[in-house]
């Protein structure tokens, strides 16, 4: 994951990343902030299938938001909704790419060992 965000030109500084789809609540990125109170502000309304939703990619260090990433749910598609469903990632997740015919290239969660 630290290669991925590293060629995108993110910060690396961070120690978690959030994935905060439509409908996040605070409390559940407090939770995988590790507990850290935080005042969220503008976090992503409720999904309605219409139109696309902002969603973020949120970086973290020590409990402490640094840098927020947005892209459009459910149209951008960097990680397959393995990654979208799981809400905490760190420098060390390792991710494998998908190519399935006639569909946009993406990353997956690497199987453990």
């Amino acid at each position: 994951m630290r290669e991925v965000t590293s060629a995108a030109g993110l910060r690396d500084d961070w120690d978690k990343m959030l994935v905060a789809t439509p409908g996040v609540k605070g409390p559940e990125l407090e939770a995988g902030l590790g507990g850290t109170k935080v005042c969220w502000k503008n976090l992503p309304r409720s999904y309605n299938d219409d139109v696309p939703q902002t969603a973020y990619y949120l970086f973290a260090r020590g409990g402490k938001p640094l840098q927020a990433v947005r892209w459009l749910f459910p149209t951008d598609k960097e990680f397959d909704s393995s990654v979208t469903r799981s809400s905490v990632l760190t420098p060390e997740t390792m991710l494998v790419p998908v190519k399935v015919p006639g569909v946009e290239p993406c990353l997956k969660l690497a199987e453990q060992p």
